[in-house]
């Protein structure tokens, strides 16, 4: 588990960062092999590259003009999702 560790994720050329330690999943993401935000991305968009960038995990979504948007929510949905503090 990697207390200070941040997954990076790449729309095109913006970029957000979600802290590890805020995912459900955090204790059996094996360092970002298992990664369950992006089995969750990589499900609902195609071109979807994960990659270990100076051993920061950082997710990479490539969308054409037409489906940013939908790429935008698919991404914020995820980060919704996996995150400890979120209510029911």
């Amino acid at each position: 588990m990697f207390i200070d560790r941040k997954i990076k994720i790449t729309l095109n050329d913006k970029s957000v960062e979600f802290p590890c330690n805020l995912c459900k999943s955090s204790k059996e993401c094996m360092g970002g092999v298992l990664c369950k935000m992006t089995e969750y991305i990589s499900n609902r968009l195609p071109e979807v590259y994960f990659k270990l960038d100076q051993n920061q995990p950082n997710i990479i979504v490539k969308s054409d003009n037409d489906s940013v948007i939908k790429a935008q929510n698919v991404i914020n949905r995820a980060i919704r999702l996996r995150n400890v503090n979120r209510n029911r």
